[in-house]
């Protein structure tokens, strides 16, 4: 089921419209003293100052002009079918340590994760997605939805490297995975999922700690971790000079990932592996049925047709100009 409905996004804007005012007024205003002056001194009638053709031409160039000022936006909603009885999110270490890459010109660890997100996600039509953020804690951007091109927008617009800072700004490697008990404590999922899957996108390097009780916490709540590690032992955090800073990449951290994937609920995959993640949360959030759960919205902005279509007038009134 589809419907469409228009919105302007800059209502005020529209007043431009009321310029077109100003010249007829004036022309009004000349041909009624013109025409009092010719009756006064006996003279006949003259034509119009300005044909209709042209006034009307110039109203319409101000009404389009005035509709395009106000942007309009045809947006085209259809129902999305998804799944109610599971929930997903992708968590993003937004830690320093993530900018880290081969050279100053390569695609970050970052860019990398932020690009295995995108390549993920479609894969899961119908399951609800969430988008959040991991430093020394765990902050949702959007909770999940099965929408995506909000999760598309969330991830390329909102997710960013200390977005927000961790508490001790001066700490590189600001992660701290015991953190994630936010998942099960916060309200991150909604009461009626059944299967939780997580999905955290980092190089791995956290502030060391005993993950297993932090585990068992998360998978009292149905709550299955996969991290995904994006690291290189020679990557470096590089200045604009072209420079790299003290950072030296961390190798104890697939020890600290493979302590996690010791425990239930716990899967550990390297950057590459996009199909064995994919895999992974598909067989463990299985099939189910599918529900009406949101409105999926195309927008359509109409400002460049109406500016475009104000040429017709405008050129009307040009090649009609006494020559």
């Amino acid at each position: 089921m589809t419907a469409a409905s228009i919105t302007f996004l800059t209502t005020t804007a529209a007043l431009v419209g009321l310029a077109a005012v100003v010249p007829l007024v004036a022309v009004v205003l000349v041909a009624r003293r013109d025409g009092k002056l010719r009756r006064a001194l006996g003279l006949p009638r003259q034509r119009r100052l300005v044909p209709v053709g042209d006034t009307v031409a110039v109203v319409l160039l101000f009404a389009l002009l005035a509709g395009a000022a106000s942007q309009p936006v045809v947006s085209h909603g259809r129902s999305i079918q998804a799944r109610a009885d599971v929930e997903a999110y992708v968590i993003f270490d937004v830690s320093r340590s993530m900018l880290a890459s081969a050279n100053p010109e390569a695609p970050t660890r970052f860019d990398r994760a932020i690009q295995f997100a995108l390549d993920l996600r479609p894969q899961f039509a119908g399951v609800p997605f969430g988008v959040a953020s991991l430093t020394d804690r765990p902050l949702p951007h959007v909770f999940p939805t099965a929408d995506g091109s909000t999760f598309t927008l969330v991830v390329t617009e909102a997710i960013g490297i200390e977005k927000p800072p961790p508490a001790e700004r001066e700490q590189i490697r600001a992660t701290t995975f015991e953190s994630l008990d936010g998942l099960a404590t916060q309200n991150f999922f909604s009461a009626r999922s059944t299967k939780r899957a997580v999905i955290v996108l980092t190089d791995g390097e956290s502030r060391p700690f005993d993950p297993r009780p932090l585990v068992e916490e998360l998978a009292a709540e149905a709550i299955e971790l996969y991290f995904v590690r994006f690291w290189h032992e020679d990557e470096r955090v590089w200045q604009a000079s072209g420079s790299p800073e003290s950072y030296r990449p961390d190798s104890s951290s697939e020890a600290m990932l493979a302590s996690f994937a010791s425990g239930p609920r716990v899967s550990t995959f390297r950057e590459s592996d996009i199909g064995g993640v994919s895999a992974a949360v598909d067989h463990f959030l299985g099939n189910g049925p599918l529900v009406d759960a949101a409105v999926d919205r195309e927008a359509t902005p109409l400002a460049p047709w109406l500016a475009l279509a104000a040429a017709i007038p405008l050129a009307f009134v040009l090649v009609r100009r006494p020559r």
